[in-house]
């Protein structure tokens, strides 16, 4: 079974991913992040879970990764449905 993927407000370069032979692991939100990744120890409670195919670039596990210009897409679509937006870091 492959790993579901979760973002956390709380960790903003990062995405945490879960599956019942990793547990809980978090990775750096960037190219091929997933080579990065490590014990996560945060609050569940407050992750999203959001589609695997967004870690594309990352290396996360999953058959429908999508690619980066895709994902602004996406992104652009959950702003306009009302969804809150990522923040931006400086």
């Amino acid at each position: 079974m492959l790993p579901t993927l979760y973002r956390s407000p709380k960790l903003l370069s990062h995405w945490v991913a879960y599956s019942n032979r990793l547990g809980w692991i978090m990775f750096p939100a960037k190219l091929n992040g997933w080579n990065e990744r490590r014990l996560y120890r945060g609050d569940t409670g407050i992750l999203t879970r959001i589609p695997a195919r967004l870690g594309f670039n990352t290396g996360f596990p999953h058959p429908d990764a999508m690619s980066a210009d895709s994902l602004h897409a996406y992104l652009f679509e959950q702003v306009q449905a009302g969804a809150h937006p990522l923040r931006r870091v400086a």
